[in-house]
Parts: structure tokens; sequence; C-alpha cells
């Protein structure tokens, strides 16, 4: 069923199945630290890079989020968020297979799908974070297991597909990455317009 329409999605993406598995914790445990709002989504993909370890989808503030609760952005208790078992979407309310993906390219879609799917928004903002050595090597987002990444055509193809889904719907907004050897002219002529 088509969950309830919100104003944002914001959706971050880790493409940690590699060394930048440990860092990224931080920086997931930072997003739940900055509060709950209650017109938004908030979805984290996390592939960490442990053998059999599974991919996890994560609702940030899920627990926060009743029609009555209001705002509360920035006022948590410490610097960071101990754990992350109340936001976890991942075992309870989906199966593996709407999850883990084959490659790098099926994880960004399957996450994508999930995102435009479940949590529909007016807006939307998309956060990549991971290795970027697209000019160089044309791999973005890779993946040690299985060994994948995704080609810069490859990114422009997935990007379009969710914004013609979308369309009319709502629109993507914003595409951030945290990700080196992305601020080519390369990589802007790929995602224009989309």
């Amino acid at each position: 069923t088509e969950s309830k329409k919100r104003k944002w999605t914001f959706m971050f993406f880790f493409a940690s199945d590699n060394l930048l598995s440990p860092s990224m914790l931080t920086q997931i445990k930072s997003i739940n630290a900055a509060g709950y709002q209650r017109d938004t989504n908030v979805l984290l993909h996390f592939d960490p890079n442990e053998k059999g370890a599974p991919t996890r989808i994560f609702e940030i503030n899920r627990s926060d989020s009743t029609e009555d609760r209001p705002s509360r952005i920035g006022d948590c208790d410490g610097p960071l968020v101990s754990v992350l078992t109340d936001d976890d979407i991942t075992p309870k309310d989906m199966k593996r297979s709407d999850v883990d993906a084959v490659d790098a390219k099926s994880a960004l879609e399957k996450f994508l799908t999930l995102c435009r799917e479940q949590y529909p928004a007016d807006h939307y903002m998309l956060f990549l974070v991971g290795h970027g050595m697209v000019v160089g090597r044309d791999m973005f987002l890779p993946d040690e297991n299985p060994v994948s990444a995704i080609g810069l055509t490859e990114l422009g193809v997935i990007l379009e597909e969710f914004s013609g889904h979308i369309k009319g719907k709502g629109q993507l907004e914003l595409i951030g990455m945290h990700s080196c050897s992305m601020s080519g002219v390369e990589v802007a002529y790929e995602l224009k317009g989309k």
C-alpha cells in the first residue's frame, strides 16, 4: 500500500561495501541525531563491508514519525545515537529480495524504487556517498561483494528512470555526491536535466 505523501523524501545511499564502511557508521548515526521533521521521510541504504552481513535500509527517526508528534530538529541528548534498531525497516517490513542486490547498479535501483513506491513526496533529494573514480576509471560507488560499480552512463540512466517514474507526482530537486573525482564536467554533463 502507498504511504502518505510527504513534502520531502531524503535518500542517503551509502555505498559502503568497501574500506569506507567504518567511517560511514558515524555519518549514519549523525543523520539520526539531527532529529525528526514531521513532513519529511529520511531513508538510508547501508551495505556493510563484512562478508555475510546483509544490506540494511533505515527509515531514520521512524519511531518519532507519528502525525501528532511535533518536529524535533537538533535536540538530541548527545552527539551520537547508540543504536538504530527502531529505524531498521529491512528485516521487519521487507523481503530480502527487495533489498539485496546482485551488483552496485541494482542496489541503487532497488533503493530508489523503494523510496518512490513506499515513501512518496513532492520533492526528493538524493545523497550518494562512496568512492568515485568516474573520470579516470568510470567506476562510481564500487561494491566489493560482488565486485561491481556503476558507470557514469549507467548513473545517468538510473536517475533518468527515477525522475520519469515520479514525473507529475514529485521532482528530484538535488543530487549530492560525497565522493572523490565527481566534480568533473563529464559528471555534470551526464546528469544534466535528470
